[in-house]
């Protein structure tokens, strides 16, 4: 039998000289022609017929809807579209690399941690010593050194009859220079607030001025109209409770004046625990989103409440530490401790806002 007819009775099936069954034919997808093609891409509903694009186009009539290899991601506050890639919404990837710290950006945050912005805090004033650390000297000096000289100064005197009026002339003296300090450290505070948003987001500071420059006012009479809030709330319910205290039962100091006045301190306590939204998120809220005072109460109060709880631990904690670091060095730790204070809160404010913060893990 001839070699061709030998091929075609194997491949019809039949035996080979050697008796085996040879493999019955099979179609191979690689001999067909199209193979290696890319599947026809087919346009979502609504979109053009010839907006089709090739993978990692940056088309905005992309029909697969995938980013590009190209694009762009750059933090910054909550809201912003420039921080998203197309087709993945907020997912809380962020490629953006804190600058200053070297670690990504994370936005939205799942939990709001209340270690963190603690850690983040202090993290930032050392590795940025240039401001933070100049800031927290000449703060330091203003609002905490220069304050306890002339206190301890005019308490040092003598209460004899015959220099009290000279005592009483340097008592008052000092208080004037206190409200004097506590009003250059209210001024101060919107730059502060801005530096530390800014900050945030890493990199040379600048974009504070901005921010300063554009929302300084709404920033400083939202920190005036808290302070007020603040004192009414707590001083209007405390006043009361200590009055009925002290106007019954006479001379003696009987357990119901026990009661009130522990009454008292009880409700301070709590109220100043319910109004911590307020007071750590509303001049951020003003400063970066240029909110106005009353805007940015609101906004405060109902982005805070859900996570009133993590406001307060951060809040207890990161008081109890500063706290400690003033007091234990003798007030030079406060070069320190409030830098650290306006970072933390920038910090906190962009996690329940859900802005972009650098990852502390």
């Amino acid at each position: 039998m001839s070699e061709h007819n030998d091929r075609d009775n194997r491949e019809g099936g039949q035996p080979q000289d050697d008796g085996f069954q040879p493999y019955p034919p099979v179609n191979h997808p690689e001999d067909q022609p199209q193979y290696g093609q890319q599947p026809p891409r087919y346009p979502q509903p609504g979109a053009q017929p010839d907006s089709a694009n090739t993978h990692g186009a940056a088309d905005a009539n992309n029909a697969g809807g995938q980013p590009s290899y190209g694009s762009q991601f750059e933090a910054g506050a909550p809201g912003a579209d420039s921080n998203q890639y197309a087709g993945y919404g907020n997912a809380g990837m962020n490629f953006h690399v804190h600058p200053d710290l070297e670690t990504t950006m994370v936005q939205p945050v799942r939990d709001v941690s209340v270690w963190n912005p603690i850690k983040y805090g202090f993290k930032i004033v050392f590795k940025r010593a240039n401001p933070w650390l100049i800031w927290g000297v000449g703060l330091a000096v203003i609002g905490i050194i220069l304050p306890g000289v002339f206190s301890g100064f005019s308490s040092s005197s003598s209460w004899d009859a015959t220099s009290f009026q000279a005592t009483a002339q340097e008592s008052w003296e000092s208080q004037m220079l206190n409200v004097v300090f506590g009003i250059v450290m209210l001024l101060l505070g919107p730059i502060l607030v801005a530096m530390a948003v800014a900050q945030v987001d890493g990199g040379p500071l600048g974009k504070e001025r901005r921010v300063a420059q554009g929302n300084y006012g709404k920033t400083l009479f939202t920190s005036i109209l808290v302070g007020i809030i603040e004192v009414v709330a707590i001083l209007v319910p405390v006043g009361i409770l200590v009055f009925l205290a002290f106007s019954t039962g006479g001379d003696e100091f009987g357990v119901l004046q026990g009661l009130l006045l522990l009454a008292a301190v009880v409700v301070a306590i709590v109220i100043a625990l319910a109004l911590v939204p307020i007071s750590v998120l509303s001049t951020y809220f003003a400063a970066e989103q240029g909110l106005n005072p009353v805007e940015a109460i609101q906004a405060s109060w109902q982005q805070g409440r859900p996570h009133l709880w993590s406001l307060v631990g951060y809040s207890i904690l990161n008081g109890l530490i500063t706290g400690a670091l003033t007091l234990f060095t003798c007030g030079l730790g406060s070069i320190i401790a409030i830098p650290q204070a306006y970072n933390a809160a920038a910090f906190m404010y962009r996690q329940v806002s859900g802005g972009a913060v650098p990852d502390m893990r």
